[in-house]
């Protein structure tokens, strides 16, 4: 069995290392946002926990805006602006398309959630609903900036992203049980 943990974990070290890093910080961060964050007044009505949460929403948009700005052909090759279905796309271009595809397949989980919470969150936790925003942008920033680097860092943003999103979930079921 530890042969077979070491033969999986060493071709994989140095992502395991960043993934490792990713949730490490994520921890820190998120509870140095839960003590350090100002605390929102309690909104009492559900239907202005929800709107908060959609307003909230535009942090998310501007990534992916940004993101879609790195799309543009104008600033990729020649080739691939000319001849735009024959695949001659920079690697810029390529990551940014990766970058913008898992961004709208990770939003695509984490806005529904957090809408349904804002709407079941107690008045007194509305506080949480603009950090949870914060850090699962600041995570998409984190990844995109990553994988131009080199595509292992990226899981830095991957971890924060995918943390965030888990919580919203857990918080959301525990608030349906």
């Amino acid at each position: 069995m530890i042969a077979r943990l070491a033969a999986f974990a060493a071709p994989r070290a140095r992502v395991l290392k960043w993934i490792a890093m990713g949730y490490t910080s994520f921890v820190v961060v998120f509870l140095a946002t839960w003590n350090l964050a100002p605390r929102l007044a309690p909104i009492e009505a559900p239907l202005d926990r929800l709107l908060l949460a959609v307003q909230l929403q535009a942090l998310p948009a501007a990534v992916v805006m940004l993101v879609l700005q790195g799309l543009w052909r104008a600033g990729d090759t020649v080739e691939a602006e000319t001849r735009v279905l024959d695949g001659m796309e920079s690697r810029g271009w390529k990551i940014n398309q990766r970058v913008m595809d898992n961004t709208l397949e990770q939003a695509a989980i984490f806005s529904p959630m957090l809408a349904a919470l804002a709407l079941r969150i107690d008045p007194e936790h509305t506080f949480v609903l603009p950090f949870l925003v914060g850090i699962w942008t600041a995570g998409r920033v984190l990844f995109w900036i990553g994988y131009r680097i080199e595509p292992v860092y990226r899981a830095i943003g991957m971890d924060w992203t995918s943390s965030v999103a888990m919580i919203t979930a857990g918080w959301l079921a525990s608030t349906l049980l």
